[in-house]
C-alpha cells in the first residue's frame, strides 16, 4: 500500500545518493514501477519535512525555477543525522573509523543540502548527457553561483567548462567550492571549507 512506498522511497535514498549518476531512479526501488505510482510517496515525505528535491536544471539562467526538469531530481534527506542512521550498521561504524567508502560523496552532498534546506534555498543542480554535471545552482545576493562540494580540494572538471564557456553560460557569476580546507579567493572561484556552509 501506500506506506510501504513511502517505505520503499525513504530507504532507498542512501543507495541513490551513493550512485555516481545521484538521479533519483524509481526502478532502483522496484523494475516495474513508475514515477507516477511512487509520486505521492514522494510528496508525503516532502510536506512531512523528511526529504527534499534537488531539481536537474535545463541551464544555469534567470530564473532558475523556469529551467528545472520536473520528472529529473535527486532527493535528499531534510537532517544528516536521519541520513546517517539509514545506513547500514557497518556503514556507520567505517565511517566513524574515518573510512565512508561509497558513501562519502553522499554523506558531503547530503550536509549541503540540509545547509541549503535550513536556509530556505530551493535545490537545483546542472546535469548533461556529455557527462557534465555540477553538484548545486543557487542565487546569493541576485547572481547565479555554481557550487562544487568536495571531500578534498582540487579542481572540477564540469565547473572548470561552465565558467570559461561564457557564451553558453553567461548568467553564472562564479564557483563556490566547498571544502576541506581555508576560505580564499581567487579571481571567481571562492573556497569556503564545508562547516561554513550554512553561512
Amino acid at each position: 500500500g501506500r506506506y510501504i512506498k513511502i517505505n520503499n522511497v525513504f530507504k532507498s535514498i542512501p543507495s541513490q545518493l551513493a550512485k555516481e549518476n545521484k538521479k533519483f531512479m524509481i526502478s532502483k526501488i522496484n523494475k516495474d514501477a513508475s514515477l507516477a505510482k511512487y509520486n505521492d510517496a514522494i510528496t508525503w515525505l516532502m510536506d512531512y519535512g523528511l526529504i527534499d528535491k534537488c531539481h536537474n536544471l535545463i541551464t544555469p539562467s534567470f530564473p532558475l525555477d523556469g529551467y528545472l526538469t520536473e520528472n529529473i531530481f535527486k532527493i535528499y534527506m531534510c537532517d544528516t543525522g536521519l541520513f546517517m542512521a539509514s545506513l547500514s550498521f557497518d556503514s556507520i561504524s567505517s565511517i566513524l573509523l574515518d573510512d565512508m567508502g561509497i558513501y562519502k560523496g553522499a554523506v558531503y552532498e547530503n550536509v549541503i543540502a540540509d545547509a541549503f534546506i535550513k536556509n530556505n534555498k530551493p535545490l537545483y543542480y546542472y546535469s548533461r548527457e556529455s557527462g557534465l554535471e555540477i553538484d548545486f545552482v543557487t542565487t546569493i545576493n541576485n547572481e547565479i553561483y555554481i557550487i562544487e562540494v568536495k571531500s578534498r580540494n582540487g579542481n572540477s572538471k564540469s565547473a572548470k567548462e561552465v565558467l570559461t564557456n561564457k557564451k553558453r553560460y553567461p548568467n553564472v557569476k562564479g564557483l563556490i567550492k566547498l571544502t576541506d580546507t581555508n576560505v580564499s579567493k581567487i579571481g571567481n572561484i571562492k573556497t569556503i571549507p564545508l562547516y561554513l556552509a550554512f553561512l
